[in-house]
């Protein structure tokens, strides 16, 4: 019996492409937008597709970059392990956004674990392409560093959240915060939906006293439970909680 190689991998965007890159409402993340039509076709004949399932790691501690990686759908969460072995969630990311950038940039290796949350269809951009998008593409470059600078900010806060704020505290600020909601409702990234492990992981809480919070706020009138979700009720009276924060909803899987 013959060996049938398996179809190569074939990503299609979900969003309309009537008008290409310049209909699409994901342009002002999906880093395609920023480049000429030269420059995307040059992505698009060296692009090498990848696809994760739910859990599996995109790229580890201690790993050298070889290129860029750009989530074209689903969720990713970047993590690190303590030396007492707890694992602590650093941030998310999702459909458009760069990966391990700042490793590449530096020339260092990652410092971050990087899990796919759900099925995640990634393109990898090797070194050689890479590197001419950004000498050519002043604007993707601006665009990785924000990238870069804001998740340092993200990192820096949450850090000082941890050791400054109490429990409810961190646990409103989540509620209030970008990784709780479903990022804006593209049609190309699925709701991002979070285990009460894994926000105990975000947050420096045990799941069990985020479960105890939660009640707490439930209690306060702050939240409600619709099904699998929390949904925030009285945003002001969150924020004071918190001491910061916007609007949000956050989901909870299984």
């Amino acid at each position: 019996m013959s060996y049938q190689r398996s179809p190569a991998l074939k990503f299609v965007c979900p969003q309309p492409q009537v008008k290409g890159c310049g209909s699409c409402s994901c342009e002002k993340k999906c880093f395609l937008g920023l480049l000429d039509s030269e420059m995307r076709g040059k992505v698009k004949a060296g692009r090498i597709p990848r696809v994760y399932n739910a859990n599996q790691v995109i790229f580890s501690p201690g790993d050298s970059p070889q290129g860029l990686l750009i989530i074209c759908r689903g969720s990713v969460r970047m993590a690190f392990t303590t030396e007492q072995g707890r694992q602590v969630t650093v941030g998310y990311a999702s459909c458009g956004e760069v990966i391990g950038e700042a490793a590449y940039l530096a020339g260092a290796s990652h410092v971050f674990t990087a899990e796919a949350l759900g099925n995640t269809f990634v393109t990898f951009l090797p070194k050689p392409l890479a590197d001419e998008l950004l000498s050519r593409s002043p604007a993707l470059m601006r665009r990785m560093a924000e990238n870069s600078s804001g998740r340092f900010c993200a990192t820096a806060r949450l850090a000082t959240n941890w050791l400054l704020k109490s429990a409810d505290a961190k646990l409103a600020e989540f509620l209030l915060s970008g990784p709780a909601t479903s990022r804006g409702g593209l049609p190309c990234t699925p709701n991002l939906r979070l285990s009460r492990r894994s926000v105990a992981e975000y947050v420096g809480l045990a799941p069990e006293t985020v479960i105890r919070r939660l009640s707490a706020f439930k209690s306060r009138g702050l939240v409600r439970y619709a099904g699998r979700s929390v949904e925030v009720l009285d945003r002001q009276a969150m924020r004071e909680v918190a001491c910061d924060g916007v609007q949000a909803s956050v989901s909870f899987a299984a």
